[in-house]
């Protein structure tokens, strides 16, 4: 007999009061804003500079493209440690895209399809 259980994710954050839908919202929010950075060489478009200079003072840029996004090209001379780099944070925006629908929750990944990020990760 199999048995299957279901969790869902919930966060907290730190120096705030409450735990459930609203943080964990936040949360997810946050992170595929993050993962939209120009600096992390993830995606092809047209870079923009946020008007929120953030903690650090130093206005951020990120990738926006009206189309979609979608993975920047690597050449045949790119280095290993480059693309093993590239790989990881697919690979996690892989497994954080499948949380997300495990729990029923929307992630703004602006166009970018499973199938792609299972692509770009074999």
């Amino acid at each position: 007999m199999k048995c299957w259980i279901a969790c869902n994710s919930e966060s907290t954050v730190w120096c705030q009061v409450g735990t459930g839908l609203g943080p964990t919202l936040e949360f997810y929010a946050l992170v595929s804003r993050e993962m939209q950075r120009a600096d992390l060489d993830l995606w092809h478009g047209e870079r923009s500079t946020s008007q929120n200079t953030g903690a650090s003072g130093v206005a951020t840029s990120y990738i926006h493209s009206a189309v979609g996004l979608f993975p920047s090209p690597l050449g045949r001379t790119a280095k290993s440690n480059h693309v093993a780099k590239v790989k990881s944070k697919f690979r996690f925006l892989g497994k954080f895209m499948a949380k997300a629908v495990m729990d029923s929750r929307m992630v703004s990944t602006c166009g970018v399809s499973i199938d792609e990020l299972f692509i770009c990760c074999e």
